[in-house]
């Protein structure tokens, strides 16, 4: 073996050990991964019981938004899970327990979300109105039963005991009774009988509401303690696996170090001993002594040294050996150069490749900071005049709270709600953007499911956003059933952006209407004939399902259309209701029915309004992964 195998075979075991390094570390990092990832679902799980809780506590809708941010957030970590048998329990439950939860905001509305509204509101209004008109009568006895009444109704509140409601209509009853006895005119009469029949009717639904949020209260329980013994398995089980993993891991690094030490030690032995015998005989030369020859035997570049080393000496003797050994030597050395200059142009060449890839790299940086620096300009002012109304709003909320009325406060609290909303859904377009960017939503989960299911849905969350500006929201579909294949929450996302769209940029008293058409399209892709499906498809027919949002807004200009579904482009139209508008909805949208193999495009005359199209299959093609029915 040559000096030259032995030193590779060093070179090579330094890069086996660096590898095995790096494998360990990598095995290492994804076991404390999935351990801090099982935390984290933990952390979440608890996250959302907590803000349930303080919804149903205090009233307050911000709890149930954060609130279903948590799930959301609990989703995206789960889903890594999804292969194993408890991240599909964890799945089940958590839909369970987010359903569970869904009837309980508009309860908690009709309930009311303080004591001034809704039922409580109501019963609260005619049970005032009774005891200033008893109050002024001064009869004590309708006044016992009367505050009889309230405290079995407070008590209810407090308690939860449906014996309270009895109670308090055993009161109600005594007090009718009891007027009916009393010196009041008729007319006064009939209207306090009028306010103790609303406010006992007001009582019970109260009642039956504050009952059936408990009910769902007990049922998202029952789903939260099995989601909590799972996640504690999970996290046990994640932990051992990582203290397992670690403990594997460093048992092979160790075993690993101390071969490559060893075999270090061996391979520098076999290289340094010649050439410390070859050092000695060089030293005896040096001082003129001549007669011992070197033996070294280990067949390589350093054996080859000591026998021309021996050859050098015995020439010593003759001059012109040494002459002609001398010329051998620089013809050598002449090789060596050129070798040397070929070594040089290559690397001239190869530099000379980096620097033209290095200056290809600094363009796309210029190009990247550009965008940046636009980015954070569209940011910083969209953002500061929705802050700066907070922070006044606020401040007015703290320096004047005892000269405002409850309207004045209720119309500041809009308004600061107001400008939280336009700064969530900026900042929620431009994390859709950077989620884009990044390469996050590449990956979309295609599925078969009811495309006209999906858009009712959409269209009745938005009635109310229509309603406001006296905008008429209509769906117009030829079946009830419209399967099509794509990624129904990218769908919904896309949908509730071209409505939201539409409904921005429409006038009042306008309509909007969203149409579901199932069409066959002319298509290139051909398939396998194995049924009439297929067999359409191999003349060139592809069917297709087509949603269209049509407005009657302003419309679009000729440059309009230029930039339309550009990023950070904001058109000739304004919204009518003065709306925020991020420049970055419609980019998303084509970006996201792009990736589910669909199209879309927007058909407008300036003036007339504008109709937007989405296409998308119905049955796939060459998928990019499985495809599967709902």
């Amino acid at each position: 073996m040559s000096l030259h195998q032995k030193m590779l075979g060093f070179a090579a075991l330094i890069l086996v050990f660096t590898s095995a390094v790096v494998v360990f570390a990598i095995i290492e990092r994804s076991a404390m991964q999935q351990r801090n990832d099982a935390q984290r679902l933990q952390v979440l799980l608890h996250t959302a019981e907590e803000q349930k809780t303080l919804f149903l506590f205090r009233r307050n809708l911000d709890c149930s938004q954060q609130f279903e941010a948590s799930i959301g957030s609990f989703f995206i970590t789960l889903y890594q899970y999804r292969n194993e048998p408890q991240g599909r329990l964890l799945a089940r439950e958590m839909t369970a327990y987010l359903t569970a939860f869904r009837p309980i905001i508009p309860q908690m509305v009709e309930r009311g979300l303080n004591e001034n509204f809704g039922a409580e509101g109501e019963l609260r209004h005619s049970v005032h109105e009774i005891e200033t008109i008893v109050r002024e009568t001064g009869s004590i006895t309708l006044q016992v039963h009367l505050l009889s009444a309230r405290r079995s109704e407070k008590d209810f509140f407090l308690r939860g005991d449906n014996l309270y409601i009895d109670k308090v209509r055993q009161a109600m009853m005594s007090f009718k009774d009891e007027l009916q006895r009393s010196p009041l005119p008729a007319t006064q009469q009939q209207r306090i009988r009028v306010l103790v029949n609303e406010y006992t009717v007001n009582v019970q639904r109260a009642a039956d509401l504050l009952s059936k949020i408990r009910s769902h209260d007990q049922e998202m329980r029952q789903h939260f303690d099995v989601m909590v013994a799972v996640i504690e398995n999970m996290v046990t089980e994640k932990s051992h696996h990582a203290d397992m993993t670690e403990r594997r891991m460093m048992g092979s690094l160790g075993l690993s170090f101390l071969f490559s030490i060893g075999l270090a030690f061996w391979i520098a032995n076999k290289v340094s001993k010649p050439i410390l015998e070859l050092k000695d005989a060089a030293h005896e030369v040096a001082v003129g002594f001549y007669a011992n020859e070197i033996r070294i035997h280990s067949g390589d570049e350093i054996a080859e040294l000591a026998s021309t080393f021996n050859f050098m000496v015995r020439q010593v003797r003759n001059r012109t050996d040494e002459l002609q050994q001398t010329n051998v030597e620089l013809r050598d050395a002449n090789r060596h150069i050129q070798h040397q200059n070929k070594i040089l142009s290559e690397q001239a060449s190869e530099i000379e490749l980096y620097n033209t890839e290095l200056q290809e790299k600094n363009e796309r940086l210029k190009e990247l900071n550009g965008e940046k620096n636009e980015l954070l300009g569209i940011v910083a002012h969209d953002l500061k005049n929705p802050l700066s109304g907070i922070k006044m709003l606020a401040k007015i909320l703290h320096d004047e709270q005892s000269n405002l009325s409850s309207s004045e406060i209720l119309e500041m609290t809009q308004d600061i709600q107001n400008s939280s909303t336009r700064m969530f859904e900026l900042i929620s377009h431009l994390l859709d953007v950077n989620a884009i960017e990044s390469g996050a939503m590449i990956m979309v989960n295609i599925i078969s499911f009811n495309i006209s299911e999906l858009v009712a849905g959409v269209v009745e969350e938005y009635q109310n956003q229509a309603k406001a500006k006296d905008i008429q929201l209509h769906i117009v579909t030829s079946h009830e059933e419209q399967l099509t294949l794509a990624d129904p929450a990218v769908t919904r996302q896309v949908l509730e952006n071209l409505i939201s769209n539409a409904i921005k940029y429409s006038p009042s008293n306008k309509n909007v209407w969203v149409c579901i058409i199932r069409d066959m399209k002319w298509n290139k892709i051909t398939s396998e004939k194995a049924d009439l499906q297929d067999a359409m498809e191999a003349q060139g027919l592809s069917p297709i399902v087509r949603i269209e949002v049509r407005d009657e807004g302003p419309g679009l200009t000729d440059e309009d259309k230029l930039k339309l579904f550009s990023k950070f482009t904001r058109l000739s139209a304004r919204p009518t209701a003065g709306e925020h508008s991020t420049g970055l909805g419609l980019s998303i949208v084509k970006t996201m029915v792009e990736k589910m193999g669909g199209r879309v495009w927007c058909e407008s005359a300036y003036g007339k309004g504008a109709t937007f199209i989405v296409e998308l299959q119905t049955k796939p093609h060459a998928p990019p992964h499985k495809i599967r029915n709902e």
